[in-house]
């Protein structure tokens, strides 16, 4: 089963534009389905890119000094009898000054070792989550749908707009009777 207006959006619709709405769901064979799906990702891609704010902020950024630290912190714990002496200095006064500036510790030897720091704070610092969530994040699929809502018209142009896409990229030659673009988009039940 396909779903010709990709779930996800389907999903977001007015109960109207998503009841009994059959005519949206086709059965494609294995050979098909899975180049139709990937025309589906790139044709929501290309949608949301065209529909997504200026301003929009993804669900997650990145705090890239605290990637660089875990990055060393890495390196030094899985790859140190490797690493060149410069690029082995550049690591540890990375994670060093992390370790002092940010966690407050300046006791980072391990035991018995003067100079190298101690596996469990480098394995602390890989553990550590360099991923910042925004809070306010709203998928793209909820912001476009949310955009067209109220407006029949655009939602009906949109599902129109899925089923010439699957048209054009799927080119099935087997449809069921009656099947059109430009069959009713809002279902006559309530």
């Amino acid at each position: 089963r396909h779903h010709i207006v990709p779930h996800v959006y389907r999903t977001l619709l007015p109960k109207k534009f998503k009841s009994h709405m059959s005519h949206d769901i086709v059965i494609l064979c294995g050979y098909c389905h899975m180049p139709c799906q990937q025309k589906c990702q790139e044709q929501m891609k290309v949608i949301e890119d065209i529909c997504k704010p200026r301003d929009y902020k993804p669900r997650y950024s990145s705090d890239q000094t605290l990637n660089k630290v875990r990055s060393s912190a890495l390196a030094l714990l899985n790859w140190k009898h490797k690493i060149p002496e410069n690029t082995l200095m550049i690591h540890e006064k990375r994670v060093k000054e992390h370790l002092k500036n940010v966690k407050g510790i300046s006791n980072i030897s391990a035991p018995g070792d003067d100079d190298s720091i101690c596996p469990k704070l480098l394995q602390e610092i890989i553990d550590t989550d360099y991923r910042i969530e925004n809070p306010d994040f709203i998928p793209l699929p909820v912001l476009l749908v949310h955009s067209i809502y109220n407006d029949e018209e655009k939602l009906g142009e949109f599902v129109r707009g899925w089923r010439r896409h699957f048209i054009e990229s799927v080119r099935p030659r087997f449809l069921p009777e009656g099947w059109s673009i430009d069959h009713d988009v809002v279902s006559n039940c309530s």
